[in-house]
């Protein structure tokens, strides 16, 4: 594939949506709130890495078609993929209006970063993975510490048999504004360390403190200065918990390409250009070709699974990385799935479609046929429906007016629209401030917002989002809002019920997790006109 195939399709699609737009009658204040609403900017681009036709690499363009229609035929929500082999990149894909330059967030995947940060303390002799949790925190252990919690370690923690007896998931504690450490002391530790599986954020939380503790450095600053710049990494963030100290389990936000250098580094054991980042010993143990405790192997090593031979590492909805040894092939991808079964299902569908042909075919010698098929099929990828041109009486009656909400879980206290050719305009007002999504008729508009959706959003928040948005009229007095957010897996739907002076709104989600702090409903939100 070309270099950027992905760059010009989001620009060139975000151009015609604007021209579109602008080129209907009376769209001045359409244009004055986009003005507004969005600032682009020009990206920080990380170093790519060197391109490949597939057939060069051993590897038929038909192959990878044949997996690309694998995933629409099972209606599989994948945002972006990247291929490499043997070093270098030879399919991206991204479908639009998701792009190669927008950092993603990773959810659970940003446990791979927490335990590579490990590892570079580990090898520079500043933690130990028999280090244990009490010893770096003895002021916040609780007076009543079972000898379970006394006993736990850093290969503990990373291995995720730290003893307790249920997962904490990120979503839990991002909402927290106290201590995380106290909250994991608090926890109970019902079983030895080291016996008993199971996954929990929280471990990974601790490890990230007691590799603060051990370097001076949170996890985000010692891979931007031991790690990440020799891998060309420079769009690289990570939330906090309230103490100042890398979440460790989530919110890595980073591109998709650049996730694939991680994968690429633990599939080289450890060497980038020549010289050795990670040592070997922590690959194999990562990976588990090693076993973590003597005697006792498990699927799941540090952050890595080994799923038949493909070892992956992932994240909810769908983000992940994999590799398959025998071609030398790494495979990051993005999504936005409900499924819990997805590291599975992606390495069942790139195994039978690429992996098992190729090896069947024995030599690997490709003519190259169908490489036209696959750059095209790489530039018409696209999850966005067609956008229509839709209207209602209730438009010009409602035109600027704004709608004072009564009480409700979310806190919204005003809504307001904002009706032009080519735009609607959708304010909404809560604790946090006022927000602002610029929609398009039919048209898709990119813009950033302010906007919440934490309660929708698996509990991220970050201060604002890239967006691309729609509207349209289902019938005279329902207007149907669509949210793209292009650095998360959401896509929102906001439907509007309105008369000449009430409105309700319920808001959804595409995905998000369950229980007490998630859901993909919100209650009905209700007001009148002012």
């Amino acid at each position: 594939m070309s270099p950027r195939t992905g760059i010009l399709k989001p620009f060139v699609f975000a151009l015609l949506c604007v021209s579109i737009c602008l080129s209907l009658p009376g769209s001045g204040s359409a244009q004055q709130a986009r003005q507004a609403a969005y600032k682009a900017e020009k990206p920080v681009r990380s170093t790519m890495l060197p391109r490949a036709t597939p057939e060069s690499k051993g590897v038929s363009s038909l192959y990878i078609l044949d997996m690309l229609q694998e995933l629409e035929k099972r209606n599989y929500p994948v945002h972006s993929m990247v291929i490499a082999v043997d070093g270098a990149v030879i399919f991206d894909g991204y479908w639009n209006p998701y792009n190669p330059d927008t950092p993603y967030v990773t959810f659970s995947l940003s446990k791979l970063f927490a335990n590579t940060a490990a590892g570079i303390a580990v090898t520079n002799g500043k933690l130990k993975l028999t280090d244990k949790v009490v010893d770096y925190f003895p002021d916040r252990v609780p007076a009543n510490a079972n000898e379970n919690l006394k006993a736990m370690t850093v290969r503990d923690l990373i291995t995720m048999r730290s003893g307790h007896a249920r997962e904490i998931s990120g979503n839990e504690w991002r909402p927290l504004k106290t201590s995380w450490i106290d909250a994991f002391m608090k926890e109970p530790v019902p079983h030895k360390p080291g016996t008993h599986y199971q996954y929990s954020s929280g471990n990974t939380f601790m490890l990230s403190a007691m590799v603060q503790k051990a370097t001076g450095q949170t996890c985000e600053d010692l891979l931007k200065s031991a790690l990440l710049p020799k891998l060309g990494i420079r769009q690289f963030s990570w939330d906090k918990s309230p103490e100042g100290i890398t979440s460790g389990y989530g919110g890595v936000m980073i591109t998709t390409e650049d996730m694939l250098k991680i994968g690429m580094l633990y599939e080289q054991r450890g060497m980038w250009n020549g010289e050795r980042l990670l040592t070997e010993e922590w690959c194999d143990l990562s990976m588990g070709h090693k076993d973590a405790y003597p005697g006792m192997r498990n699927r799941y090593a540090f952050h890595w699974s080994d799923r038949g031979g493909v070892y992956t590492a992932g994240g909810r909805f769908g983000q992940s990385v994999l590799i398959f040894p025998e071609l030398k092939m790494v495979v990051s991808i993005t999504a936005g799935t409900a499924s819990r079964r997805y590291q599975a299902e992606y390495s069942a569908i790139l195994r039978e479609k690429i992996v098992d042909r190729i090896q069947a075919d024995g030599d690997r010698k490709y003519d190259g046929k169908y490489a036209p098929a696959l750059q095209n099929k790489a530039a018409s990828l696209n999850v966005l429906p067609v956008a229509r041109v839709t209207d209602s009486p209730l438009a010009e009656k409602l035109n600027g007016k704004t709608f004072a909400v009564a009480q409700n879980p979310d806190g919204i206290s005003e809504i307001g629209l904002n009706f032009a050719k080519g735009s609607v305009t959708f304010t909404m007002k809560d604790a946090r401030g006022m927000h602002t999504v610029v929609n398009g008729v039919g048209c898709w508009l990119p813009s950033r917002t302010t906007m919440t959706g934490n309660y929708l959003h698996h509990q991220y928040q970050n201060p604002s989002h890239p967006v691309v948005a729609s509207a349209q009229w289902t019938d005279d007095n329902t207007l149907q809002l669509t949210w793209r957010f292009t650095d998360m897996p959401f896509c929102d739907y906001v439907t509007l019920k309105l008369t000449d002076n009430t409105l309700s709104m319920v808001r959804s989600v595409n995905v998000n997790s369950t229980g007490p702090f998630g859901g993909q409903v919100r209650p009905e939100v209700k007001g009148t006109l002012r």
